[in-house]
């Protein structure tokens, strides 16, 4: 699969990642299904990104393998973005691919707590949040200019910051 947002950057993503990543799109996409609300492609990106930055910086590991890529228009995780594209502005249904998953408490305290959180906050908001200098995609894109990957260190940082402050700073 391809990145499109420009052709300077077109290249190929890592696509052999596990799946988890996928899993836990599909587990918070449930989380939200069972409350009554539905995701659609952009919150469902940005909650995955933010419920492993949240693993990070509470447990001191990540949540799924997969690397994070700062895109023009935020910070994505290529194999969820892929797998429910096809979606654009409708609500999701399912993850497709998602495998199953047996998670441990830590994490299913992460994603539900992610979910029920940030859950019913609404895309734009969702990456604008993300967009804001200091937070972890603003400082790779301008240090790279480019898709490049987020770090986990610069995700823990950053997260550990909001958990210690209580809220993101911007929602």
């Amino acid at each position: 699969m391809w990145k499109f947002w420009k052709r300077k950057n077109w290249r190929k993503y890592d696509d052999t990642h596990d799946g988890k990543a996928l899993a836990v799109a599909q587990y918070m996409l449930r989380r939200r299904q069972e409350a009554g609300a539905g995701l659609t492609l952009l919150q469902l990106t940005k909650l995955t990104y933010v419920a492993h930055g949240h693993m990070l910086a509470r447990y001191m590991r990540p949540l799924y393998d997969e690397e994070i890529q700062a895109w023009p228009l935020g910070p994505m995780v290529p194999s969820v973005y892929y797998a429910v594209r096809h979606f654009r502005g409708r609500f999701i249904d399912a993850v497709p691919g998602a495998p199953t998953v047996a998670f441990d408490a830590q994490e299913r305290e992460i994603m539900d707590m992610v979910a029920d959180l940030y859950g019913c906050v609404d895309g734009l908001s969702l990456s604008s949040a993300m967009h804001h200098p200091g937070t972890p995609w603003r400082t790779t894109r301008d240090r790279d200019d480019e898709n490049g990957p987020i770090s986990n260190d610069l995700l823990a940082n950053f997260y550990r910051e909001i958990l210690r402050k209580g809220a993101h700073h911007a929602l």
